[in-house]
């Protein structure tokens, strides 16, 4: 009775196992969601970097008008200066 019992046990063991296997996903669908899972981190990573780049943007700006103002200024020096030197009149 107890080899029958254990040779049911076994059998049914198997038989989960073997369900089991055919019900688990395939090779291509674990492929999938690897790829997608490796998609969804560098899309993550990309919008942590536009974040920070975001962040910085406005002391750039800031930084930029600054050089935007002391050209204007220069390029108003060199002008005087052209004229002063007669170079509207030739």
């Amino acid at each position: 009775m107890l080899k029958a019992r254990t040779k049911w046990f076994c059998l049914g063991l198997l038989t989960v196992s073997l369900l089991m296997a055919a019900c688990g996903p395939s090779a291509a669908e674990l492929r999938a969601r690897d790829d997608a899972r490796s998609a969804a981190l560098a899309a993550e990573a990309r919008a942590d970097g536009l974040e920070e780049e975001l962040a910085t943007l406005p002391g750039h700006i800031a930084d930029e008008l600054e050089q935007i103002v002391a050209l204007e200024a220069e390029l108003a020096e060199l002008q005087q200066e052209y004229h002063a030197l007669g170079g509207a009149n030739r």
